[in-house]
């Protein structure tokens, strides 16, 4: 039991009441949760002194799901740190404890390169820290904004301000240099995690209405997951252009939206290569 999993718990049941109160053939349609959360987000950096139109050009970039997937208040503070940059090739990177979501969340912004989720999760899994969750989107422009909440190894927010100093430091550091090559993570298992072991299965759809390919992992969680699926995706030239990812207990199920190096869907060939180079990194 930690932080995250008690977070998990909380937002089920909260979610679970305002289904039962609203009822149930009632519910919240999605265009209101996004109109309600631009509103209230606008509102607040309306209040901090910052010009609409530039902050409205801004989201506009990055899609309506956005506004789906964080609350006001995130979005304000990472339009702020957007904003203020002085260089539009400046990356952005923010770390801050976040109780209520039960971990740290790490958030990037940075002009898109094809090895960029290589190297934050890999620079994220060598300092000690477990990515639990992360929301990854490519914007119209060009640029990647990614949010992973980590954890400790005993499940709780970082805590302390001179480790995500130098977590920050660190990512600052291998984002500014794209060509960077990163060793593989080749970590051993616990005797604990090994019991919880299972084959990994890697599934695909097309998706019509992003114009991308739909590959969803299930297997075992354990350190260097998501560098090793990042390396299989750089591998195979498959680029990714949005992802949910989820730990549940010893369980990993991670969603990934990928298109070719053509910026199409994958066909079925590379589908299999995929999932070949995928089996092949998570064989432990």
């Amino acid at each position: 039991w930690n932080s995250w999993k008690a977070t998990l718990l909380k937002e089920l049941y909260d979610a679970a009441r305002a289904a039962l109160r609203r009822g149930l053939h009632n519910p919240v349609l999605q265009s209101e949760t996004r109109a309600e959360t631009r509103r209230l987000a606008s509102l607040a950096l309306r209040d901090a002194g910052y010009d609409r139109d530039r902050v409205e050009a801004l989201w506009d970039t990055i899609g309506e799901d956005y506004f789906l997937r964080f609350r006001p208040e995130e979005i304000v503070w990472q339009t702020c740190a957007i904003l203020e940059r002085s260089s539009p090739e400046q990356p952005v990177v923010l770390i801050r404890d976040m109780p209520h979501r039960g971990g740290t969340e790490v958030f990037i912004y940075r002009r898109s390169y094809p090895s960029l989720f290589l190297h934050a999760t890999s620079v994220l899994e060598r300092n000690n820290v477990s990515i639990m969750d992360a929301r990854i989107f490519d914007t119209r422009d060009g640029y990647a904004l990614d949010s992973f909440l980590v954890v400790t190894h005993d499940g709780e927010p970082l805590g302390d301000p001179e480790q995500a100093h130098q977590l920050q430091a660190r990512l600052c550091d291998i984002l500014s240099r794209p060509e960077t090559e990163v060793p593989a993570i080749t970590p051993r298992l616990s005797r604990q995690r090994k019991q919880f072991t299972f084959p990994t299965r890697v599934e695909f759809e097309q998706d019509a209405t992003s114009g991308a390919t739909i590959m969803l992992v299930k297997t075992y969680d354990r350190p260097g997951l998501l560098s090793r699926i990042a390396r299989a995706l750089q591998d195979c030239r498959v680029q990714l252009s949005n992802a949910r990812i989820a730990t549940f207990g010893e369980r990993a199920e991670d969603i990934f939206y990928l298109v070719g190096p053509d910026r199409q869907p994958l066909d079925e060939a590379g589908c299999r290569r995929l999932e070949q180079a995928i089996t092949t990194y998570l064989a432990d």
